[in-house]
């Protein structure tokens, strides 16, 4: 009688302990129901591919937001004759790269696979909340073991467990939310449960924002280099590659080999101004390094940096912002890609349109004199010290000129003429602002061509 009654209590509190965790859990699912934000950029990426039918996509491409905003399926289908889909998302990881392959292989005839990356995605750790978001959309729809696989990838990460980080992803809603008002929480639970185009969604967000079709964005929008700091610069270090990522870079690019899938290991683009930052050999060594890892695992490797200017060379016009390409900085990546791998599958040379990393010296040369004028300052006990920096092609010299905003007028007002100094000291009294202006030429020029830059100094 008494193995009945414990036997009871126990089955009782057990049912209890299931009671509290299905409560529990429905409270969890209705909060992230109503309190995450519907219409991501990964959401929108996905939302068009669940439409495609099966022999529409033989080519996928994946990775970061380089590819996301950089790789346009039809520029590169253009020159390719190809039928590409973009599945790359914001920060993307390499296991989620990878889990992408692995879907698209189940369900489309897919020929070749375009991986679009910086070198600062095998140099930086991942982000969390951009790694949960793409846990969430891709498992949407997907048979329990896929969805099972996409959690322990972010579960069982070494750099998640055992921290909160493996479970944390279960709430959502607790560090990505609508604002907390009435109005905001019933739009987001109505544009869930209508399905809303999300593409429609970030647009009423960001008037900027363009969906080209096929899991292709860009920003309409154009960079203003000349209020960039040096710290902003996004290959401003060559410190190693982290050795979690180059596990997993070659544990994809093995993966695609197993199954006979060439893989194109591509290097987005970037401003004139960060290739001409790197006149060491460290950067050199570091980029060497990565072409070998690709060269080993059986990947293409295409670093379109290395393009010789009269086939293709991205301007500054071409960018959003300091990392990724506009719509039509993305049309013209997109264009020289396909034409590279159009000439590679054909087993035909594309010497003559590339340089090689052995011809650093040559290539930086190939660089227009003067690609960026950057400014710094540091207040003093009575004045302030500015300081600017002009980025060039190699044995390059530079004069450069300083003026100081008229507050009245608004106008520049010349403080300084061109000379060999980069620096100028202005006295300050009492407190307020003002905005200096520093200028770059070539020495011994008189011509307009010269780079700008402004920041506004508050004392």
């Amino acid at each position: 009688m008494q193995t009945t009654n414990a036997a009871a209590r126990i089955a009782g509190r057990i049912g209890k302990a299931a009671v509290i965790v299905a409560v529990a859990v429905l409270v969890n699912v209705v909060l992230t129901f109503a309190l995450e934000p519907y219409g991501s950029v990964t959401e929108a990426t996905w939302y068009e591919y669940r439409t495609m039918p099966r022999e529409q996509i033989d080519t996928v491409v994946v990775g970061t937001s380089y590819a996301s905003f950089g790789v346009s399926p039809t520029e590169l289908d253009k020159e390719l004759g190809s039928s590409s889909y973009n599945l790359s998302t914001m920060a993307q990881t390499l296991p989620n790269s990878l889990g992408v392959i692995r879907r698209a292989l189940k369900e489309h005839p897919v020929k070749r696979v375009v991986l679009c990356i910086g070198s600062e995605s095998l140099q930086n750790y991942p982000q969390y909340d951009r790694e949960v978001a793409f846990l969430q959309v891709k498992s949407l729809g997907e048979p329990l073991p896929d969805v099972l696989q996409n959690v322990a990838t972010i579960a069982l990460d070494e750099l998640n467990y055992p921290t909160s980080k493996s479970l944390s992803w279960v709430f959502p809603w607790s560090y990505d939310t609508v604002e907390l008002t009435p109005e905001a929480i019933a739009t987001n639970i109505r544009r869930r449960l209508q399905a809303d185009d999300p593409t429609q969604i970030i647009v009423e967000r960001d008037q900027k924002w363009r969906y080209e079709g096929r899991g292709h964005c860009a920003y309409d929008d154009h960079m203003d280099v000349g209020g960039i700091t040096r710290d902003k610069f996004t290959t401003q270090t060559n410190d190693p590659f982290l050795q979690k990522n180059v596990r997993e870079l070659t544990e994809l690019m093995d993966a695609c080999a197993d199954v006979g899938v060439p893989l194109y290991l591509v290097v987005a683009p970037r401003f004139d101004f960060e290739i001409l930052s790197h006149q060491d050999e460290a950067h050199v060594k570091l980029m060497q390094e990565l072409q070998g890892m690709a060269q080993q695992h059986g990947a293409c490797y295409l670093d379109l940096n290395l393009a010789k200017s009269d086939f293709y060379r991205p301007l500054q016009s071409d960018f959003a912002d300091i990392q990724h390409l506009n719509v039509e900085g993305s049309h013209r990546f997109s264009a020289a890609l396909g034409k590279l791998m159009k000439r590679i599958e054909e087993r035909k040379s594309i010497d003559d349109l590339m340089f090689t990393y052995d011809q650093w010296d040559e290539y930086l040369a190939s660089y227009d004199d003067l690609a960026l004028c950057v400014g710094d300052y540091e207040l003093q006990q009575d004045g302030v010290l500015v300081q600017a920096e002009a980025i060039t092609a190699p044995n390059v010299r530079v004069e450069y000129a300083f003026d100081v905003q008229d507050d009245a007028t608004g106008k520049p007002v010349a403080k300084q003429e061109y000379g060999a100094s980069n620096t100028m000291r202005v006295p300050l009294e009492g407190h307020g602002s003002l905005t200096v202006v520093a200028r770059a030429r070539v020495a011994g020029t008189t011509s307009p061509d010269e780079r700008s830059c402004h920041f506004t100094i508050s004392y």
